[in-house]
């Protein structure tokens, strides 16, 4: 037991939890008895059954394996060291702040603080949504509120993902959906904050998780900008990049745990949003800003790129604040015209409506019938955006947003991906089992050409 401690947690390291600091070893070791337990069965299998039912089973396995530890490799809330229980804190860097616990929709434990303007300001200035990134915890970020703060003039509420800092849980896509629908919903809540000029603002996965919550109906009314940085079209996409393989291309999406699909939200997203694009950012490539930017159909959009911007230091560029703060101040005063309005019904319209809905002539329709329009649009989508909630999550308000509607050649892309998947895992399989057959027939044929000494009983 000693040696097993001794492993687990090395001398000269902080003593933390049991559950906090050995995570990361616990689930390497129970992977590692997982692989050995799955090789076993396929010898087991091999043996009674032949090659090919047990490279069925081995493949199935492995995809299985793979699909359940994509949260774990995706989602690094451990990095740097002790990020799950060491949360630098406002006070630190001379912000007042609240330290404040609310239930995710799932019932989830998580942290947020609450950093407020002094006095009455509170009640006028804008009121910023913080939703980090990947590694680390909020505190982590502290730095770049203080700008939020005194540059900008904004109160700023920061949330902690669950499974990251103090929050409760482990991270997963649905999960940071619920958190942040949690997060807006306490917002929401208060009182003593501009509740008409709400901004969520969302760096790298957090970029994701905005335009979730902005694409969705509920809050969409809600919410006066976007602004998301350095973020990224989709998981899949990223895939792609990282791993530089061409088969990759071919995977289905449906063996994708996490998805994220942002390029598909944003023909829904009708909040004026604003790109912030470092283009030395070598994780995520600028191109995928561009490409969001290019799929927005709001009724504002702007994109500013910073040279010298990298993946997690474009906040540090010269003019950052001064060009968030210009968006602002056209975002304040922009008032939809008929062109915005003919693109928000467009997005409206987008959505499956009943079969007794009408095709609209939205070129004949004054500002007026517009406006009208797409009230009762909003209307019948937030119908059925509540029934399908309460499908998915059996009544709990805990279903994700809908995946729009896939265009014609996304659909082509789609089913063409997944029959070339399945053939190829079908010759696959074929070749090794026939592979496997053959050396179990010459393992046959060498037994009965030498045969063993022993006697069997």
């Amino acid at each position: 037991m000693e040696r097993l401690q001794t492993w687990l947690l090395p001398k000269g390291k902080l003593c933390l939890p049991f559950w906090k600091t050995m995570s990361t070893k616990c689930y390497t070791a129970f992977s590692a008895l997982s692989a050995g337990a799955t090789v076993i069965t396929f010898f087991l299998i091999y043996w009674f059954f032949g090659g090919l039912t047990a490279l069925s089973f081995l493949l199935v396995s492995i995809v299985g394996f793979v699909y359940h530890s994509e949260d774990y490799l995706l989602y690094y809330p451990d990095l740097p060291d002790h990020s799950r229980v060491f949360v630098p804190q406002p006070s630190m860097y001379g912000l007042p702040y609240e330290n404040v616990f609310i239930n995710s929709l799932d019932g989830t434990r998580l942290h947020l603080f609450l950093i407020k303007q002094p006095e009455e300001a509170s009640k006028i200035v804008p009121t910023i949504l913080f939703l980090h990134g990947n590694a680390g915890n909020m505190g982590h970020r502290l730095t770049n509120i203080v700008g939020f703060y005194n540059e900008l003039s904004c109160n700023v509420v920061m949330l902690e993902y669950r499974g990251y800092g103090l929050s409760h849980g482990s991270p997963s896509e649905k999960g940071l959906y619920m958190d942040a629908s949690a997060a807006m919903d306490f917002i929401l809540s208060r009182t003593d904050l501009n509740l008409r000029q709400i901004i969520v603002f969302g760096r790298s996965l957090g970029g994701a998780v905005a335009i979730d919550l902005a694409a969705r109906v509920e809050y969409s009314q809600k919410i006066w900008c976007v602004i998301v940085e350095n973020t990224f079209t989709s998981i899949p996409d990223m895939a792609n990049v990282l791993m530089s393989s061409e088969i990759l291309k071919y995977i289905p999406l449906f063996l994708y745990k996490n998805k994220f699909m942002s390029n598909w939200k944003m023909s829904k997203m009708q909040v004026p949003i604003l790109f912030v694009s470092g283009e030395e950012d070598t994780l995520v490539p600028p191109a995928m800003m561009t490409n969001l930017f290019d799929s927005y159909c709001g009724p504002l959009k702007q994109i500013v790129r910073f040279r010298r911007g990298s993946h997690n230091t474009t906040w540090n560029c010269p003019g950052y604040y001064k060009k968030i703060r210009r968006f602002l101040k056209i975002t304040a005063k922009h008032k939809p015209s008929a062109e915005d309005l003919h693109c928000v019904i467009q997005i409206y319209t987008h959505f499956k409506m009943p079969n007794n809905t009408t095709s609209l002539d939205i070129d004949a329709m004054s500002t007026e019938e517009k406006l009208e329009q797409i009230k009762m649009l909003r209307e019948l989508i937030n119908l059925k955006e509540k029934s399908y909630n309460e499908k998915s999550s059996g009544g709990n308000g805990g279903g994700t947003f809908p995946i729009p509607n896939i265009s014609t050649n996304n659909k082509k892309s789609f089913i063409s991906g997944t029959v070339m998947s399945v053939v190829f895992l079908t010759c696959f399989m074929l070749i090794v089992g026939m592979a496997a057959y053959s050396f179990h027939t010459l393992y046959i044929a060498i037994q009965k050409k030498y045969p063993s000494t022993h006697t069997e009983l």
